[in-house]
């Protein structure tokens, strides 16, 4: 809890005031929520911060705590890249402006799955990222769940051999159904349910698979279990994990989990994808966090993409070792609700 506390003190102290959504971005990359909202509830009750105009503020006691916790250097991150390492060139940006208007019509996301749609630049990002590593061109993929459209960013490629869709939500199987075949895109698209056997058929078929799984513990384990039943010998896995909703020990019980199916991870990078987080037609994830506080602000009418996802990358050393056994079906929970604040 102290670094918690250090680190909000800082970054409110060296803005003078902050909105909150701000605070959120700063600190999605270290945190859980349920930390933040804890911390911030105790610092409000021993009067270190207050709010003026719907900013945080220090009071002059917590002043005089950040006069003694400051520190002479400044950290500065890459404006460019924003510490991504990577940049859409030329070579994308045409890609990246038409998977924006070919997503325009997606449907809106619904919190029966825990939906959220990755902003449309990091999508490109994530092809980017897989394309320095050679696991696009002629390559199979496949994506289990594709709520953030990835598998119309690598059709716009033309690099990959096969591309294959699983996904639960029949509005997206069927939005990507009508997409492929309005523009031929080479996209396989199919609903299924990772709770259920795996198709015999795309077993042990894929060079690559990409997911954005469910933080539950059973989520954790089918998306990325189920990647796994699809890849062949030496094949390579992507997936996002965030901080803000999933705890240290989900990060080394997936860490274990690869490690057992002869797997090694490559990459982590921390806020490489980021999500509209009021892009629910029924709720706003920053109203229900506010409402868990014990301090009087207002939503800020500011964009701050503070919801942040860590991207991974695996590899497979010769043959995968399915933990999951693909023709078994398994219990899936959607929402962990200890850690899930923003979903009511």
């Amino acid at each position: 809890m102290e670094k918690v506390i250090s680190h909000i003190i800082n970054f409110i102290g060296e803005k003078e005031k902050a909105l909150f959504p701000e605070l959120l971005e700063y600190l999605a990359d270290y945190y859980p929520l349920k930390e933040i909202v804890k911390v911030l509830n105790r610092l409000v009750k021993d009067k270190i911060i207050s709010n003026e105009n719907s900013h945080l503020i220090l009071t002059e006691k917590g002043k005089e705590f950040y006069s003694k916790i400051k520190s002479p250097f400044k950290i500065n991150f890459c404006e460019n890249c924003l510490g991504k390492r990577i940049l859409i060139n030329e070579d994308f940006q045409e890609i990246l402006e038409k998977f924006k208007e070919l997503v325009k019509e997606r449907p809106q996301p619904i919190v029966d799955y825990i939906q959220g749609y990755m902003n449309e630049e990091d999508v490109i990002r994530r092809i980017i990222f897989m394309h320095s590593y050679n696991d696009l061109k002629d390559k199979n993929i496949i994506i289990i769940g594709d709520d953030d459209l990835l598998s119309i960013a690598l059709a716009l490629t033309k690099l990959p051999k096969r591309i294959v869709v699983l996904d639960i939500d029949k509005r997206l199987v069927n939005f990507l159904k009508d997409i492929a075949k309005k523009y031929n895109f080479n996209i396989e698209i199919f609903e299924y349910n990772i709770s259920e056997p795996f198709p015999k058929k795309l077993l042990k078929k894929f060079d690559v698979f990409s997911c954005e799984p469910l933080e539950t513990y059973s989520g954790l384990k089918l998306f990325i279990g189920r990647g796994i039943n699809a890849l062949k010998k030496k094949g390579v896995g992507y997936f996002g994990l965030t901080i803000q909703e999933a705890s240290y020990p989900k990060w080394q019980y997936i860490q274990k989990f690869i490690n057992k199916s002869n797997g090694v991870i490559t990459d982590i990078i921390k806020g490489f994808s980021s999500y509209p987080v009021n892009s629910y037609e029924t709720f706003n994830c920053e109203e229900i966090l506010l409402k868990k506080l014990k301090i009087a602000l207002k939503p800020s009418q500011k964009e701050v993409a503070w919801y942040k996802s860590t991207l991974v990358r695996f590899e497979i050393l010769g043959e995968p070792k399915n933990l999951i056994k693909p023709e078994k079906r398994y219990k899936l929970i959607f929402k962990d609700k200890e850690e899930d604040i923003t979903i009511p």
